[in-house]
């Protein structure tokens, strides 16, 4: 039996991203490709033309008019990436974060905690607390003083009190140890696209969070002050550990663009 698809996976952010999402100043990320392809990008309209060369209907001598042509492409963009093989022919790489129209729920730096309220959770990026009345679907016993947190639906160390944990800024939860029912940001893919690192304009590093106090428009150019400027140091800082993917390196990227969903 053929499983289902996905349309729910989850995807990492830093403080700063998770912040710049939160005010509405994030709406895109890139993230290098693991595999990196060998050849030029190919073509969708030759992908959906090889594609319909196994169909029962082109051995029966069946031609696809234009429209239908156009139509087929359509329905595969944002889906398939093809590139040319080495070896001839095409080859298409699946995207790890869905297609168009997925959803994405986002882990990011937190904690399980106490307050003079209750259980709660804390976010590390903005320090922001949700009460556990706010996050909770499902109560546990009523002793009577009210209802009480479900602790076996949602675990976690409510032994933190969560003045110290801000205060002073450790025994914070990685984001790897965020469950689904404790992330507080979704996101629908909006596109996704396959390009070169140094494909980005200034445009696309303001939409990826960076900040430009020089009005240049659409520009490239490096020049300190610009969004494009920031957005190549930071990237560079943060695969210090990788110079295969490095800007001077100018990998492949996957780049994902979103809206966010108000829960």
């Amino acid at each position: 039996m053929k499983s289902k698809r996905k349309t729910e996976l989850p995807v990492f952010m830093r403080a700063d991203d998770v912040n710049a999402v939160l005010n509405g100043n994030k709406t895109r990320f890139a993230v290098a490709m693991k595999d990196q392809p060998e050849g030029k990008q190919g073509s969708l309209e030759r992908w959906a033309e090889s594609l319909w060369t196994y169909t029962k209907e082109y051995r029966n001598g069946y031609s696809l008019s234009e429209e239908e042509k156009a139509k087929k492409v359509e329905s595969m963009r944002g889906r398939v990436f093809p590139f040319e093989h080495k070896y001839g022919g095409q080859i298409s790489y699946p995207c790890p974060y869905g297609r168009i129209g997925d959803r994405l729920w986002v882990r990011e730096t937190f904690q399980t905690a106490n307050s003079c309220d209750g259980p709660c959770l804390v976010y590390r990026a903005d320090k922001h607390i949700i009460p556990w009345e706010d996050f909770c679907n499902e109560f546990g016993p009523d002793y009577g003083a009210g209802p009480s947190m479900d602790y076996d639906k949602y675990p976690g160390d409510y032994s933190v009190w969560c003045d110290d944990l801000i205060n002073e800024d450790k025994g914070w939860k990685s984001p790897m140890a965020m469950p689904r029912w404790a992330s507080r940001i979704d996101l629908v893919i909006t596109d996704i696209r396959i390009e070169r690192l140094q494909d980005a304009t200034e445009a696309d590093a303001v939409a990826d969070g960076c900040v430009s106090s020089i009005l240049n428009g659409n520009t490239s150019t490096f020049e300190s002050g610009t969004a494009i400027w920031q957005y190549r140091t930071r990237w560079d800082e943060r695969v210090v550990r990788f110079k295969d993917k490095c800007w001077d390196a100018n990998p492949w990227v996957w780049v994902v663009c979103f809206k966010r969903v108000e829960l």
